[in-house]
């Protein structure tokens, strides 16, 4: 955290930056990183079930469910927890209606959070009274893609809406003066519009719900915290203080590299984020996984290709495997495809860079793959790597006349990095960070025509597949990138 020195006379302290807590009108405060409890009332670890969500502020304003609960996620961004909502998981804070009753009463809502998936409709608060014609105030993103405000008395609807929605992280405040409702992502202002109606004068028997609408729209993804403000007060926070304090959530902590860091990257996808079932909803343990966000900005969503009767079923996503983290578990012959890729990865000579965290579960036995580009088409060309047998990684390429290689000899079947590094002319591969092998490169993923006879294969080539756990996988192009780096970041799998 920033500080500043404040000179007291003989001493200087230490003050921290702006924080919720330092606003008199702060009315809710919950921190995923601190404060969820599961049903035997400690401290959720991975997995868990959320019972509470304990308010950080003063007034003690738990949120709770007892019907379905989100699930609280260990070290989902920048080493942070997360409360992840998915299906028809939601909270409803207790006690919050008789802290912002009174006519045009101002108030402030603040969140940062992730969506799974930007098709979906998503509920991040609402305000509900079936009073008259059904009253309610509600943010939201509907399927148009962007956020939105909407307050609704008997008669009248209105909404403030902007901004376009992704699954990255973002920071969401809504300011309501008594008059006009504004709305800013990222400490931007999208959309106004005239208040109309307040939360104060949502009346009756009202419910207060945090990851959903009485309508039955839900939220499906992770927030990592969020802040109601209320009173005359509220109109003098400073929105650039909460989306500064908030911006954890959305950038890396300084210093530290993540993929994001580069503008090359690809695809990268991670077992702790992101990973969908058969229902579309995000996974939990044990259940088939039929999708894989890319964290990336492309959106290469790895699924599992069932075209030409070429479907060989599903993984699996189990929880708490390694370090605490989930993994994608490969078995048989199932796999998945990154549909999108083929796009990114054209050029002749295009440099490249593959890396991935996994664990071997058949150390010494042939036919691993940890990913394989091949065309469907013409001469059959391929790249890939891949478990050959008796403990040996390699990566090979294929241009129909002639096969090159770079081995390693000691998987010895542990959680370890492999990283191939392409640079035009030679392929170098890393095991743990270390240079294990290289090979001419003579042709590249650039040469293996990125059309639609293309497949881009994880987990799986064209006969055998990979029995074992991949954590976290990316591909950068087109740059060089530190090898050290992304070894020092998958290292968390080890």
């Amino acid at each position: 955290m920033s500080v500043a020195r404040i000179n007291t006379g003989s001493i200087m302290i230490h003050a921290p930056a702006w924080m919720p807590n330092f606003e008199t009108s702060l009315t809710l405060w919950q921190r995923a990183d601190l404060g969820c409890t599961n049903d035997s009332a400690v401290l959720c670890v991975d997995g868990d079930k959320i019972a509470r969500w304990q308010d950080q502020g003063a007034l003690n304003l738990n949120a709770t469910n007892n019907v379905a609960n989100p699930i609280w996620k260990a070290n989902v961004k920048n080493g942070l927890g997360v409360a992840r909502f998915y299906d028809t998981n939601y909270l409803v804070v207790n006690g919050m209606l008789g802290k912002i009753a009174g006519d045009d009463l101002p108030f402030m809502f603040a969140m940062a959070f992730s969506l799974d998936v930007t098709e979906a409709d998503d509920a991040f608060l609402e305000v509900y009274s079936p009073v008259g014609n059904t009253r309610y105030v509600r943010i939201s993103k509907p399927s148009s893609d962007t956020y939105s405000l909407t307050y609704k008395d008997d008669t009248t609807t209105a909404s403030a809406t902007g901004g376009t929605s992704d699954t990255n992280w973002h920071v969401l405040v809504v300011k309501c003066n008594g008059s006009l409702a504004t709305l800013y992502v990222d400490g931007i202002m999208v959309g106004t519009e005239n208040q109309n109606i307040n939360v104060a004068e949502i009346a009756g028997t009202t419910t207060f719900y945090l990851g959903r609408t009485e309508g039955g729209m839900y939220l499906q993804g992770d927030i990592g915290e969020w802040m109601v403000f209320s009173g005359i007060d509220s109109i003098n926070v400073n929105v650039t203080n909460i989306y500064t304090y908030l911006s954890r959530w959305t950038a890396a902590p300084s210093g530290v590299w993540t993929p994001t860091n580069e503008t090359s990257l690809v695809v990268w996808q991670k077992a702790d984020g992101g990973v969908t079932n058969t229902s579309g909803v995000l996974a939990s343990n044990g259940d088939q996984v039929a999708g894989w966000k890319d964290f990336s900005t492309h959106g290469n969503y790895s699924t599992n290709w069932a075209a030409a009767g070429e479907f060989h079923g599903y993984p699996y996503y189990l929880t708490g495997i390694q370090n605490g983290l989930p993994v994608v578990r490969f078995y048989n012959t199932n796999y998945l495809e990154a549909s999108g890729i083929v796009s990114y990865l054209k050029g002749s000579d295009i440099p490249m860079t593959y890396a991935v965290a996994y664990k071997n579960a058949e150390s010494g036995v042939q036919g691993a793959f940890l990913f394989e580009q091949r065309l469907r088409s013409g001469a059959g060309d391929y790249i890939l790597a891949y478990i050959s047998g008796a403990g040996v990684t390699a990566y090979s390429r294929y241009d129909g006349t002639v096969e090159k290689s770079a081995v390693f000899t000691n998987d010895d079947g542990a959680w370890r990095t492999f990283i191939a590094v392409f640079n035009g002319s030679t392929a170098t591969l890393y095991t743990n960070g270390v240079i294990a092998g290289t090979a001419d490169q003579d042709v590249n993923v650039g040469d293996i025509y990125g059309d639609t006879d293309t497949l881009f294969t994880i987990g799986s080539g064209d006969t055998i597949s990979l029995n074992g756990d991949i954590g976290e996988w990316m591909i950068f192009t087109n740059s060089s990138v530190s090898v050290a780096n992304i070894h020092g970041y998958l290292n968390r799998w080890r």
